[in-house]
């Protein structure tokens, strides 16, 4: 039921612009209601789409964008992933002629659980660089970052295999 109210509320925002006017007071109060410990992450994205959609669009835009972002938040934070997996697994069942839906739940499944793990990955890559004295080299990081992410996505797309097989 909350994803179809989240679906809704972008279903609205897009074809009636100027609510998100009026939308995005009650949604930012229940923002607020989220630990900024679990939004922080994701601050520097939601700035910068926000500002690069004040530059090249109509500021409407980013309001609306802000407003889903907000929305999309709460609803994750107030939801476990196993519910939200089902509630998509129940939603594309009648889609089950031409799509596997368990393989599409099994990758939204995987979403979840991944986020968190290339955080930590993150973290490990960039305190190995810390203690290296390469802190400030993008290089540095991304590399090792984008080679460890690859090895585990192989890792788990063998895994996948062997199972489906």
């Amino acid at each position: 039921m909350k994803i179809i109210a989240l679906l809704v509320l972008g279903t609205i925002l897009f074809v009636f612009p100027m609510l998100s006017v009026v939308s995005i007071f009650p949604v930012f109060f229940l923002f607020l209601r989220i630990p900024f410990v679990s939004v922080k992450p994701a601050i520097p994205m939601v700035i910068s789409v926000v500002v690069l959609q004040l530059i090249f669009s109509e500021w409407i835009v980013s309001v609306r964008f802000l407003t889903l972002i907000m929305a999309a938040s709460y609803f994750t934070h107030v939801t476990r992933s196993s519910e939200m997996v089902a509630s998509i697994e129940y939603g594309l069942k009648p889609l089950g002629r031409w799509w596997r839906v368990e393989k599409v739940s099994l990758a939204i499944a995987l979403t979840f659980r991944f986020i968190p793990l290339l955080k930590m990955l993150s973290d490990q890559v960039r305190e190995a660089q810390r203690s290296r004295g390469l802190e400030r080299s993008a290089v540095a990081y991304a590399i090792p970052l984008i080679v460890r992410t690859l090895k585990m996505s192989t890792e788990i797309a063998e895994a996948i295999d062997a199972r489906t097989s």
